[in-house]
């Protein structure tokens, strides 16, 4: 059982660990975007990306880091409640056995 709790706590760990990763990420292409927008502005010119369509690459990766980073938060609880649930209990209730029984014909 310890081997188990070691192991759930380094998965907690290392799920924290790339959210952490991926926060910072987000910071840098906040400021990347920023500086993309007042470069643009200072030439008079358009994102060429934007323009064609609608919005630009630094948005979807902006957006892409956010989704991640809301799994990543997800996973943590995920993982934390399995630490702190008897294994009965989160074989019912996991994500996997609630979506199997709501989609079983």
């Amino acid at each position: 059982m310890v081997s188990d709790q070691s192991a759930a706590d380094d998965r907690i760990r290392a799920a924290a660990e790339a959210r952490d990763q991926a926060e910072s990420l987000l910071r840098r292409l906040l400021a990347d975007r920023e500086r993309s927008e007042e470069r643009f502005a200072e030439a008079g010119k358009r994102d060429p990306v934007t323009y064609v369509t609608g919005t630009s690459a630094l948005e979807c990766a902006i957006a892409s880091t956010r989704e991640m980073i809301r799994h990543l938060d997800e996973l943590i609880v995920e993982l934390e409640t399995e630490v702190t649930t008897p294994a009965e209990l989160t074989a019912t209730t996991s994500p996997v056995a609630v979506l199997q029984t709501t989609t079983a014909p």
